[in-house]
């Protein structure tokens, strides 16, 4: 089958959003289909919760409303754009390991629709009510197979208004899978159709695939390497307390001011290759990112990751997935909780649970798939 794959952005320059998109795009291929991502221009369409989309039915008080939760969702995720040389990584990848369709735009969801025998959407955070638009839920796909894998919401709950506008989008979809049990709970009660909670594309991959991306370790020092989404001088501090401590080197792909000083050590032209070895050769691993904990669980590292909100929202319900597969829930902590050493720590993590999921997730994708499938269900 031709595959159209939709993502949160064909042209990401987001470490786990563009390798856990290299996931997805090669489990396809290996079941057999011809597969193209959609570069679609997500800024073209209006957020599924945007006050311009219901302007006409709110009052002045409640667009201001609108507005300021909007400014302070904003106000708890400050990220830079990342240097030139590692957005020349990130494309140079792209080029090499995935094929992309043209540009894209809403105003051409009619020739997107045409160019593709089915759909798949999927992974990551394409649900998550901060940034969420219609076509996540491929409501522009008529009479074709279109099939969700691992969505994940984001976030630990949803307002009233929220639930309402899911319950219509989620109403024309069969196949739908998502990353974390939380979001099926939540999802469950708003659509007929029965939802699979699946592995992250990341994991799909075994750890063997990953590992044909390291290289040569090029750092001089032993080190802890930290990837912090959320800007927390607490998490920093913490940080550089225990790299001190162990006499570590400290190493972080500069994504917030809170990363500052090792920004001025010259951390640049970090692609997505650069970012696994780095995980690969660390002897310490901080984090508050669920790919980040990934690649640390697949490359058997030493890690903790800290917990994380955007705004009022709790970001913890998929790190909490992620950490039951393997029975290690006590990797997630604050920063005020991390120890002066971790060096007697169990490294053996059990991969059983993730390698009888991945058997589980490959089924269940292959066999949402199946054009016969989708006709008997039709």
């Amino acid at each position: 089958m031709n595959i159209g794959l939709l993502t949160l952005d064909a042209q990401i320059y987001n470490y786990g959003g563009l390798l856990q998109e290299y996931a997805l795009y090669k489990t396809l291929q290996k079941l057999g289909h011809k597969v193209e991502i959609i570069n679609y221009d997500v800024g073209s369409e209006l957020n599924t919760f945007s006050y311009k989309r219901d302007i006409k039915y709110l009052s002045i008080d409640k667009i201001v409303r609108k507005i300021a939760k909007k400014v302070s969702r904003k106000s708890h995720y400050v990220t830079k754009d990342i240097d030139l040389k590692s957005k020349y990584l990130f494309d140079s990848f792209r080029c090499e390991h995935l094929q992309i369709s043209q540009r894209y735009f809403n105003s051409d969801l009619k020739e997107i629709h045409s160019a593709y025998d089915g759909f798949v959407c999927g992974s990551d955070q394409i649900w998550n009510p901060t940034y969420n638009i219609p076509s996540f839920f491929l409501t522009f796909v008529k009479k074709k197979n279109k099939v969700i894998y691992a969505a994940s919401i984001g976030v630990s709950s949803l307002s009233r208004i929220e639930k309402k506008s899911y319950a219509v989008l989620l109403s024309d979809l069969k196949y739908i899978s998502v990353r974390e049990e939380k979001a099926k709970e939540m999802l469950s009660p708003l659509t007929s159709s029965l939802i699979q909670v699946v592995l992250d594309p990341t994991m799909i991959l075994d750890r063997e695939e990953w590992k044909k991306f390291i290289r040569k370790n090029s750092c001089q020092r032993p080190y802890v390497f930290c990837y912090f989404l959320g800007q927390s001088e607490e998490k920093s501090e913490a940080a550089q307390k225990y790299a001190k401590e162990n006499n570590l080197e400290l190493i972080a792909v500069p994504l917030d001011d809170c990363n500052q000083s090792e920004r001025e050590k010259g951390m640049e032209g970090i692609g997505p290759i650069e970012f696994l070895n780095l995980i690969y050769y660390a002897n310490f691993i901080l984090t508050d990112s669920f790919h980040a904990s990934v690649f640390s669980i697949l490359y058997g590292k030493n890690f903790r990751v800290f917990s994380r909100n955007v705004g009022s929202k709790n970001m913890d319900d998929r790190i909490h997935t992620l950490l039951k597969l393997i029975g290690r829930e006590s990797l997630l902590i604050r920063p005020k909780e991390l120890e002066t050493s971790y060096s007697n720590d169990d490294l053996g993590y059990n991969y059983f649970q993730i390698d009888e999921q991945r058997v589980q997730s490959l089924r269940w994708l292959e066999n949402a798939l199946k054009k016969e499938k989708g006709k008997e269900d039709a």
